[in-house]
């Protein structure tokens, strides 16, 4: 095995999968993208599939973050897709046509999800066909990346596909430190089958292993808060007092009904037979995929994937506001068919129905500090769900608009019973029982943010060409470096970082850096 590369790439995720591909297909430098898990890449994975708004990325420019911009990241987020709408076509102006990532619409939505889109309209929302187009807000069917029937993962598209020799993706590798001669990294100490390993850089490490992950081996390596560095006898190689502080998470919670349905819908439930989704009424191609998933992975017979209904795709949603008077909507609503549960409910209810909500830009903050020295320890995390009382009153109204949705005609035709909110009213709604509601069963929605936060103040972590701040040959790509939650899925824009680091390595900075930063760069 090789240890000496140009660039070593920290991660297996979303980022680094799009910046190590990018970065092999683009020059003929070698580069090594460290994975600590064992290959699994084919993972239900069936979120929608949503950017964010462009005011969350003007907001990023507008606090100094220069380059990232709406107009910055349009182009990355084009490039990325392969979107059916337009595949083959560069000539749209909100989607790509030829890029890796394939991005389609449902082939095959449930029934309930048609009732669903319904109940939203009869409730007054609006309908949009295109969440990642001029709007944001209304209700319809999301796209997702998949690709004949199967998610198509950011493994997949752009480490599958033919990417030259100068990449190798060293799985089952856990990256413990960073290895530094003075003030410049210069590689990787890992650990792969119980032996220690140093990899070489000679030119870049780049940090993508996610929120928890970048910052937990930035201070292990001496990067972070000198003091609480200090408490774990690390060397402290750079004090940068933000890292492990501003994490972010979308919280929400999820109502469901249990039966019972008519006939003519029990195809949207399936057979209870293993707990398996059935395939009436999907198309053939989806049949045989969830079919050949179902085989591969030993679903139903103690495999490593335990129901079909887990590869039912989420194909009807909405964007909504919490109060008319926002700007953007910041709620996503996430419509489900299948097996329901929720925080605190006691577990699976068979054949149920119901819709997430997800307070999409919450206010709370948490934090991320080191358990240990020990880089095998597991970091402690202070989530800090719904610590600003504000948030609390958003979810609060979210849950009013769900259960004014499921209360239109279409969907309560059906009936069912209310497995754990029977009891609260929608509207003008039960203020008192909703907020004990929330309380009780309001959980982290996706993966956390904002722990290497961008920008150019004293608590910032990388500057906006995401170097870290203080030393060389150091970067951090992945979703850790947002500084405000972008208003949409995990992954969206944690490949649209992906792709701006690769351009960022490749052709420098493209703007100036301000006189703040410079003086903070060398502080």
């Amino acid at each position: 095995m090789d240890t000496s590369f140009d660039y070593i790439v920290i991660g297996g995720g979303a980022a680094a999968c799009a910046l190590a591909g990018r970065l092999a297909d683009s020059g003929s430098e070698s580069i090594a993208l460290l994975e600590a898990a064992w290959p699994d890449d084919d993972a239900p994975d069936w979120g929608p599939y949503l950017r964010g708004a462009p005011s969350d990325y003007d907001g990023w420019a507008e606090a100094g973050c220069d380059g990232w911009s709406w107009d910055d990241v349009l182009p990355c987020f084009r490039r990325a897709e392969c979107n059916t709408r337009v595949m083959g076509r560069d000539d749209d102006p909100w989607h790509g046509g030829n890029g890796p990532l394939h991005v389609g619409d449902p082939p095959a939505p449930s029934p309930l999800a048609r009732y669903f889109v319904e109940s939203a309209a009869h409730a007054g929302h609006p309908r949009n066909d295109d969440f990642n187009g001029p709007e944001q807000e209304g209700v319809g069917w999301f796209q997702s990346a998949r690709h004949r029937g199967e998610p198509w993962s950011a493994a997949r598209a752009y480490l599958h596909r033919g990417v030259g020799g100068n990449l190798q993706v060293l799985h089952g590798m856990q990256a413990q430190r960073i290895v530094f001669e003075g003030r410049r990294a210069v590689g990787v100490q890992a650990l792969r089958h119980g032996r220690q390993i140093e990899l070489r850089a000679r030119r870049e490490v780049v940090l993508a292993a996610g929120a928890i992950g970048s910052p937990q081996l930035l201070m292990v390596s001496g990067i972070g808060p000198a003091d609480h560095l200090q408490e774990h006898g690390i060397g402290v190689v750079q004090h940068l007092p933000g890292v492990g502080l501003n994490l972010q998470q979308p919280v929400g919670m999820l109502l469901h009904k249990r039966g019972p349905t008519p006939p003519s819908l029990r195809q949207s439930f399936g057979p209870r037979w293993f707990g398996a989704q059935s395939t009436i009424g999907m198309s053939v191609g989806r049949t045989f995929a969830v079919a050949w998933h179902w085989l591969r992975h030993g679903a139903g017979f103690g495999g490593r994937r335990s129901t079909l209904a887990q590869a039912e795709p989420i194909s009807a949603g909405a964007l909504l506001k919490s109060q008319p008077e926002l700007p953007e909507p910041d709620l996503q609503l996430r419509f489900v068919v299948g097996p329901g549960h929720a925080r605190g409910d006691g577990g699976g209810h068979g054949q149920s129905y119901g819709c997430r909500v997800l307070l999409l830009r919450p206010r709370s903050r948490g934090r991320l500090r080191l358990a240990a020295s020990d880089p095998q320890r597991r970091p402690l995390v202070e989530a800090g769900l719904l610590g600003d009382a504000q948030d609390v009153r958003d979810l609060i109204a979210g849950v009013a608009l769900v259960r004014r949705i499921l209360a239109q005609p279409p969907l309560a035709a059906f009936g069912g019973k209310a497995l754990y909110c029977g009891g609260v009213r929608a509207d003008p709604g039960d203020e008192a029982a909703i907020d004990a509601l929330v309380r009780a069963h309001a959980e982290a929605a996706e993966r956390p943010a904002g722990t290497c936060r961008m920008g150019i103040d004293a608590l910032s972590v990388v500057d906006p060409q995401l170097r870290v701040r203080g030393v060389e040959a150091l970067r951090v790509a992945d979703a850790s470096i947002m500084p405000t939650l972008a208003g949409g899925d995990a992954d969206a824009p944690a490949i649209m970082i992906g792709e701006r680091a690769h351009d960022l390595i490749r052709h420098g900075p493209r703007v100036r850096l301000r006189a703040l930063e410079t003086l903070l760069a060398r502080a």
